[in-house]
């Protein structure tokens, strides 16, 4: 069924960890083991059928493979999925083998169930060379049935929802570029957007010696047209040539692709031994910081021209923070906990959750939740907030609640006046400690007093 914006899959992994483990971020990250699993052990496989032992190697050694991994979104799971799926083509010997196809439903079924649509331009192309060559065969057709049908299974309760829900804001963003929360478009200063993809493969998604071995493989699997090799070319072209013609550019959207040009790069032999000590050399740099930046390991192409890049192979800096102080201050399960963090390092969402973790919930933000604020500002216990180290002032001010929620786009006439609920809550509370955190912010915590 419906859940958000993104599908239920996406949030039904980690619930392995979750459930035993406990709430924390540590364990979402750490849920990417399980789609670890799946991508060495559909590569090893790969490896075997192809013939190209080193393919395993040449992935998990990009930068946008190993930097994924350091982070809570859908990027690895989309490459570990692709791996996944094209397995089960190959092995369905073109749909002539039932499980097989049925496990590429699963694969395609249940990556659009953690990352929406991505996979499906690359996962379902591949069904065009196949039902061609086949078109004579009632086997074929009735195996690419139950795939689809298993797809549909995973997909059609929440696509329904999806597509009601957001349809527009696809289908405006498609044509212009992206745009942000508040209607406005982003403007993107890339000279040759129509390279994009490719000039990031050189750049940050496998580095300048993984690429050129990947162009290199591609060009000779081109070349020779094995029937294996079609089906991996179908599984990469069509995507890559939909998300380019794609106004909105985003590099996470083509790191399936990475699964076939990695087989393509270890068709060449030896010379693929040259792309592991590059993705070796670049895992120890980006990913472990034992080498320095400054080594020209892989020389950064100009920004303009990967213009977005995307941060890899460093985890999200300012998600967790340190308030063990300020928790020893709060009683065992308080009715409600307002936040409000005016300092940009300490992002107001993250607090929330983080704090939501700590006092399993009742805990709301200003601007994170302004509606609920309102209602429920009567009953609030204590109040957190965070403000840079020069504000002199002694209580959360109207001036700046309103900044902060016009930061985020809000409307002010659409929603109650906490510009003055708020500040006038100051004789309520008294101030019960004041600290500079590890991000030079002052953070105090206050407690409710009276209710006059």
């Amino acid at each position: 069924a419906y859940t958000s914006y993104w599908p239920w899959g996406f949030y039904a992994v980690p619930m392995f960890g979750l459930l035993p483990f406990g709430k924390s971020i540590s364990i979402l990250i750490m849920s990417n083991l399980i789609y670890a699993g799946f991508l060495v052990w559909s590569m090893i496989r790969l490896g075997d059928i192809f013939g190209r032992p080193l393919a395993l190697g040449l992935l998990l050694l990009s930068p946008a493979v190993f930097g994924s991994m350091t982070r809570f979104e859908p990027n690895f799971a989309n490459v570990s999925i692709m791996a996944v799926g094209v397995l089960c083509l190959i092995e369905s010997k073109e749909f002539q083998h039932k499980a097989w196809t049925m496990g590429w439903g699963v694969a395609l079924g249940a990556g659009l169930m953690v990352d929406r649509l991505t996979l499906l331009f690359f996962l379902a192309p591949p069904l065009i060379p196949i039902l061609f060559r086949n078109r004579h065969s009632s086997v074929v057709r009735r195996n690419a049935l139950w795939g689809l049908g298993t797809v549909l299974v995973f997909t059609i309760a929440y696509y329904r929802e999806f597509f009601l829900r957001h349809s527009q804001e696809l289908i405006s963003q498609a044509p212009v570029g992206e745009i942000d929360s508040a209607g406005s478009l982003i403007q993107s200063v890339n000279p040759m957007p129509w390279l994009y993809y490719i000039v990031s493969l050189f750049d940050s998604q496998q580095g300048l010696v993984i690429a050129t071995l990947s162009m290199v493989g591609l060009w000779t699997a081109v070349r020779c047209r094995d029937s294996k090799d079609v089906l991996l070319l179908w599984s990469m072209v069509p995507g890559l040539l939909f998300f380019t013609f794609v106004a909105k550019k985003q590099v996470y959207y083509t790191f399936p692709i990475l699964v076939p040009l990695s087989l393509f790069a270890a068709r060449l032999g030896r010379w693929s031994w040259l792309g592991i000590a590059s993705g070796c050399a670049l895992w120890l740099q980006q990913g472990w910081g034992i080498l320095p930046v400054t080594a020209p390991i892989n020389p950064k192409l100009p920004e303009r021209i990967v213009e977005p890049r995307y941060l890899l192979a460093r985890p999200p800096t300012h998600q967790s923070y340190s308030l063990d102080r300020m928790v020893q201050h709060i009683d065992d399960d308080p009715s409600e906990v307002i936040v409000f963090s005016e300092d940009q390092r300490w992002y107001e969402g993250f607090v929330v959750l983080q704090l939501r973790e700590y006092l399993n919930g009742h805990v709301r933000g200003i601007t994170a939740d302004p509606t609920g604020i309102w209602e429920f500002k009567d009953e609030a216990e204590y109040l957190l907030w965070v403000r840079p180290s020069t504000s002199n002032d002694q209580f959360p001010q109207g001036g700046r609640i309103t900044a902060e929620l016009l930061s985020d786009h809000y409307t002010l006439d659409a929603l109650p006046d906490l510009k003055t609920a708020i500040p006038a809550m100051a004789s309520n509370f008294e101030l019960l400690d004041t600290w500079q955190s590890e991000e030079d912010s002052q953070v105090s915590i206050f407690k409710r007093i009276s209710n006059d």
